[in-house]
């Protein structure tokens, strides 16, 4: 139902955006086919994903697209899915999967689709529950204050939890050195790849502890140390904490 659904702002920014039934829905406008360019070696690939992943996508609509690639080699086409983190996050971003593709050669019958667009709120209704949101907050957040004050144990171990997650963001506050890895933001971008054996990953991981997501951070961390090396840069004690 998500991928249904547009983001609708509150007039005047009084409260958060909120997800409502998009009424003029229509899955043709989220699908584009698209040939990549000859050789369609990883060089063109790359290319044609920082093409659309630099194109903001239309907030009148459901934050998502797919695009079709054709012309691989071998035969082979490809998707790339296109969906905003506000929709989707880590594994739940493959739940789409599950719908387009069959589990066997044969295709399933296509699912019946009685959807209809709920009515969504007006301005006027948003504008209202954003204002008495805002009316609210002093008295949540003073009952909050008061239930705390009447468990002391609580408040003192809550005290500690926020002290201690403060002292852990502390470092992160500090900004890196400049080096040539920085500069001013924009909306272009640039997508490349590297691929390596999941079970040389294993191996390491098996022989030094942690996890698999330890080892990917720790090549990369090690890849940007060298890097900055190869160009004459002595990468920051704290820069690396933050990698």
């Amino acid at each position: 139902p998500r991928y249904r659904q547009r983001v609708r702002s509150v007039p005047f920014d009084l409260g958060a955006p909120v997800w409502a039934d998009d009424p003029e829905f229509e899955l043709w406008d989220h699908l584009t086919r698209v040939r990549v360019p000859s050789p369609a070696g990883a060089a063109e690939v790359g290319a044609l994903i920082s093409d659309v992943m630099t194109f903001r996508m239309d907030r009148r609509h459901p934050l998502w697209e797919i695009w079709f690639f054709e012309g691989l080699p071998e035969g082979r086409w490809g998707l790339l899915m296109k969906v905003h983190h506000a929709m989707v996050d880590g594994v739940s971003g493959t739940d789409l999967y599950r719908l387009i593709f069959d589990v066997t050669p044969t295709p399933m019958p296509g699912v019946p689709d009685t959807w209809q667009p709920a009515p969504g709120p007006s301005a006027l209704r948003l504008t209202a529950l954003a204002v008495r949101d805002l009316a609210l907050t002093p008295v949540r957040v003073g009952g909050s204050a008061v239930r705390s004050v009447r468990r002391p144990r609580v408040l003192a171990h809550d005290a500690l939890q926020s002290l201690g997650g403060l002292l852990t963001l502390s470092g992160a506050l500090w900004p890196a050195s400049g080096s040539s890895l920085t500069g001013p933001l924009h909306g272009g971008r640039r997508y490349v790849w590297a691929q390596l054996s999941l079970a040389d990953v294993r191996k390491v991981r098996a022989g030094l502890g942690g996890t698999v997501n330890d080892v990917a951070l720790a090549a990369v961390a090690g890849a940007f140390r060298r890097l900055l090396l190869s160009r004459g840069e002595v990468p920051a004690a704290h820069a690396l904490r933050s990698l």
